[in-house]
């Protein structure tokens, strides 16, 4: 009996650790889509939020994009799955301008983050205490929305964007987005 108190908490990490990893693994792979995860703002009105801008002074307002198809992407120098999904945002912006949203973060941090990864963003705004997110319907990071000429996101991305999502539903979301008079 104290044999078995003493494994359950390692066989009880094994498991966490293990449903962990294969849940990755299918969302990596495309076989699980994040957006599952429950609330989506595809179809809603990108709200024409204000911002401090990052690094730069004066601000940011996403109402300066309408009419043009653009994407917005939420992310932080802390977070892991955005480090993950830096290439893939790099290559959307070689479509589309991609506006950035630093989430909660220290400006030097984003700084070493955006010299480490590079900087695809046309404009980046910053959201120091979270209100912004919270207006975008943001749960967690990162979170990436593509946006219509006319305002109407397209879709929103839950989760990183890799390589699966950015030629799969991302693509297909620009594209459709493009075609909208």
């Amino acid at each position: 009996m104290k044999r078995l108190l003493l494994t359950l908490p390692l066989l009880i990490f094994a498991l966490i650790g293990a449903v962990s990893l294969v849940m990755l693994n299918l969302t990596s792979s495309g076989k699980r889509d994040a957006a599952s995860i429950g609330f989506s703002m595809t179809g809603k009105t990108m709200p024409e939020v204000t911002m401090p801008r990052h690094d730069e002074g004066g601000t940011l307002s996403l109402g300066d994009m309408t009419g043009q198809v653009y994407a917005v992407n939420v992310f932080a120098s802390w977070c892991a799955p955005c480090r993950l999904e830096a290439s893939s945002i790099d290559e959307m912006a070689r479509g589309i301008p991609v506006i950035g949203i630093n989430y909660r973060d220290d400006s030097a941090d984003a700084n070493a983050f955006l010299n480490q990864f590079g900087n695809p963003y046309h404009a980046i705004g910053r959201d120091g205490d979270g209100s912004i997110s919270i207006q975008l319907g943001v749960h967690g990071l990162p979170e990436t929305f593509i946006i219509g000429r006319d305002g109407v996101i397209a879709y929103h991305h839950q989760g990183p964007v890799l390589a699966g999502e950015l030629n799969g539903p991302i693509a297909q979301a620009i594209r459709t987005a493009r075609a909208d008079p």
